[in-house]
């Protein structure tokens, strides 16, 4: 009886040896899931770092590319008020040539003295006493 005591102890201190070691191995297998889970929640807070830059990033865009049309926008305005302008200058540029050229008709009419005559002005007199340009 004291034998197989013995023997039954022998074998709880062989199991508890052995469970400690499991225990032993559990701890340390739970220590290294713990680690590789710190590394995970560390390159995970890395890629969302990253994608808050990409989105800062694509709204900077964003922002500079609406700057862009407004500007696409401005610049079609202002030249079109420029060909506009443009267009306006041509109008009263000929409307100017019709007007000199009106003048100078109505300038042909008046009666030059003789003196004026003489001179070197760009006008004739004809034999009807009116004066002519001389173009």
């Amino acid at each position: 009886m004291i034998q197989t005591i013995q023997t039954e102890t022998k074998q709880a201190v062989e199991a508890m040896r052995l469970g400690r070691a499991e225990v032993t191995e559990g701890i340390r297998l739970a220590d290294s899931a713990g680690s590789s889970l710190r590394r995970v929640v560390s390159e995970t807070k890395g890629v969302v770092g990253m994608i808050n830059q990409i989105a800062s990033a694509t709204q900077e865009q964003s922002t500079t590319s609406e700057q862009i049309s407004r500007s696409d926008e401005a610049i079609s305005t202002i030249t079109g008020e420029s060909t506009n302008g443009i267009a306006e200058i041509a109008r009263s540029s000929d409307r100017m040539n019709q007007v000199t050229k009106e003048l100078r008709i109505l300038m042909a009419r008046f009666t030059l003295d003789e003196t004026a005559a003489t001179t070197s002005e760009p006008f004739a007199v004809g034999g009807d006493g009116y004066s002519e340009p001389i173009f």
